[in-house]
């Protein structure tokens, strides 16, 4: 077993590692409790994992508190990361709130991290990632799985959860809560423009661009638009890079993961849906500004939706971009334990 000194963790890591800032709720002493709850106090064990699943296999990490390693694990914890991310999203979070009974699995979603790349021509996120789910119940023999997902994650987590109430035991999801409306007719143009242009490439065997380590990270920070910190996109390149043979690194996602299809299909009338069959108990945090991909008002008529079968649903929101829970995890971590532990 591997034990993690918290605090050795928190040095090495300054940036992500920044001031805490609990966000108020009611009053100072809930702030004050909120605090408290997420001091660290666990010893726990990290192992990489390499499971099988439709046409390859998922890989990820395995995070065990000291009683889930003797057989004593609470109900499971399976967080799924953004698109275009991978199980690395969730590093800096993870020893926050980790307690002695935990069993948390981040996975790579297929395409993504050290996963396998998906055989089809194209792409199709939510059915991949469900599918990915599946795979993950059907491994370890689970019943259910509280579920934690930022942006993609969270999206296809309130999918699952709506689709197969009886495998979910708690939503938490960060920064989305619902595959976003779109027009079509435009997805499906651009789609289908970007999937030949990638055939092409690879018809003429183009061999995608190498970068030092420094340089891949960079390129990453700059096409994330400032929404995660330089530290952070250092934290997702340990999984996002491809170390060749020369020294050099390449972007380890599946290409055609780059271009979005399939969240075309959800319309608004079919997310309303969605949102009516979800039982389990909902967290959902938004960044301020965060990312504002539909106005605020759908938020609050799908977590209205929510409550009409879900007997807890609860909404918060916390400064930052759409990366909030990588830049700077203490602001969120009191959130995400009361929710557990309550």
């Amino acid at each position: 077993m591997i034990f993690v000194n918290i605090a050795q963790f928190k040095n090495t890591i300054p940036i992500l590692f920044s001031k805490i800032s609990v966000r108020k709720i009611n009053s100072a002493s809930t702030a004050l409790e909120l605090k408290r709850l997420h001091e660290p106090r666990v010893e726990y064990s990290v192992s990489e994992i390499r499971i099988p699943s439709i046409g390859g296999f998922l890989a990820g990490k395995l995070w065990k508190g000291k009683e889930a390693e003797n057989g004593r694990s609470s109900t499971p914890i399976l967080c799924m990361h953004g698109w275009l991310d991978n199980a690395g999203s969730f590093d800096p979070l993870l020893p926050l709130i980790m307690k002695s009974d935990m069993t948390v699995l981040t996975i790579d979603f297929p395409g993504h991290g050290m996963s396998s790349h998906v055989a089809q021509v194209h792409y199709d996120a939510p059915i991949e990632c469900l599918l990915a789910m599946k795979s993950v119940l059907h491994h370890y023999d689970w019943d259910k799985f509280t579920i934690l997902g930022h942006s993609l994650g969270a999206i296809v987590g309130f999918v699952f959860a709506a689709i197969f109430p009886e495998n979910v035991s708690r939503l938490i999801a960060l920064e989305n809560i619902r595959p976003i409306p779109r027009n079509v007719k435009t997805e499906l143009r651009y789609a289908i423009s970007k999937l030949i242009e990638v055939d092409q490439k690879e018809f003429l065997g183009k061999v995608p661009p190498s970068y030092t380590f420094d340089e891949i990270v960079q390129r990453f920070y700059e096409g994330r638009s400032g929404t995660i910190s330089m530290e952070g996109c250092r934290v997702l390149m340990r999984r996002g890079a491809l170390n060749l043979p020369n020294q050099k690194y390449r972007f380890a996602h599946d290409i055609k993961a780059a271009i979005p299809t399939g969240l075309w299909r959800f319309s608004s009338n079919h997310t309303e849906e969605l949102a009516k069959s979800i039982q389990c108990p909902v967290c959902f945090i938004k960044g301020e500004p965060g990312g504002d991909y539909e106005p605020r008002e759908n938020y609050n008529r799908i977590i209205d939706l929510m409550r009409s079968s879900s007997e807890r649903v609860e909404y918060h929101g916390v400064p930052g971009t759409h990366h909030f829970h990588l830049n700077d995890p203490h602001q969120v971590a009191p959130i995400i334990t009361q929710f557990l532990e309550t």
